[in-house]
């Protein structure tokens, strides 16, 4: 629609408040990575922050541009046009080096600036439907309360390790955990601070692992862990790892342990039965007087 030598996409970083190059045209690489603008600052800030297309047909004649800087502008001419949806900033687009048929520079017109606002629109529609797209498909796999994966996510990665592990003969270890006294806690502080318990455990335990491993919520109390590539050696360092951390927290309302259940995948088991042995593992440690972990022996 509009043939340019030189063009760019810049979004809006909502929690850094600053615009950066998504997509571009005729710029380098490493230019368009480094480049970071605040919203206020010249000239795509400023056009984000005022929410106002900006045509300039001619730097020289532009009374909004410092005369120190018309030299390092490569065109004369160039159009930022913001990109908002419902009164939302989303980022800008930036056109310049317009193509000419008869060698020297072309001049953006009028219906030019027309034509970029319609794509911006058009654009901004498309940017927000991914976005809506993308938090749905995160919540059909996140557990809301303590913003990890859920159950189902669990199962579907589960399975995909599995058959990893079984195409590359490779290693792979689960883990069942459980806050132990859980209901004592809950009934003791209420379930606000059960629920603050839950969220802290689930933050620990990301904290102290790969991050290839997989962390989720099982039901309650209870978590799982899937482990790809990591032997019974390593999963039970790991193991060590998150329950020391767990009880050498000092902000919980009392002391906290976990106990911890590990299961190595062996080809040709079931979902199931993974998850079986994971849990007699973790009985294991109940019985062992908790705040530990065992690994189910075969």
């Amino acid at each position: 629609i509009l043939e340019v030598h030189r063009c760019s996409l810049m979004l809006y970083d909502e929690e850094k408040k600053e615009l950066f190059i998504a997509g571009s045209k005729g710029i380098p690489d490493e230019v368009a990575k480094s480049v970071r603008l605040v919203v206020g600052d010249p000239i795509a800030g400023t056009v984000a922050e005022n929410r106002e297309p900006l045509l300039v047909k001619n730097i020289e004649y532009e009374k909004g541009l410092k005369r120190a800087n018309r030299p390092y502008y490569k065109s004369r001419s160039f159009m930022i046009v913001p990109i908002v949806f419902e009164d939302k900033l989303l980022g800008v687009i930036n056109v310049t080096d317009k193509d000419s048929i008869l060698g020297h520079e072309e001049i953006f017109s009028d219906v030019d600036l027309k034509i970029l606002t319609a794509i911006a629109r058009e654009v901004a529609v498309t940017l927000e439907n991914f976005k809506i797209y993308k938090d749905l498909s995160t919540l059909t796999i996140t557990d809301p309360l303590t913003n990890i994966y859920n159950y189902r996510q669990f199962a579907k990665s589960l399975e995909q390790e599995m058959k990893r592990a079984d195409r590359e003969k490779g290693d792979l270890c689960i883990f069942m955990m459980d806050i132990d006294k859980f209901k004592t806690y809950n009934d003791t502080f209420g379930h606000l601070e059960g629920d603050n318990l839950l969220r802290e455990i689930g933050g620990i335990m990301k904290s102290q692992l790969r991050a290839t491993d997989i962390v989720c919520r099982y039901a309650g109390d209870e978590f799982c862990i899937i482990l790809p590539g990591a032997d019974d050696k390593g999963a039970q360092m790991s193991a060590d790892k998150i329950v020391k951390a767990v009880r050498a927290v000092k902000t919980f309302k009392r002391p906290v342990t976990i106990s911890i259940g590990i299961a190595a995948y062996r080809s040709g088991m079931s979902q199931k039965d993974l998850i079986a042995c994971a849990d007699k593992a973790l009985y294991q440690t109940k019985q062992n007087g908790r705040n530990g972990f065992s690994i189910h022996e075969e």
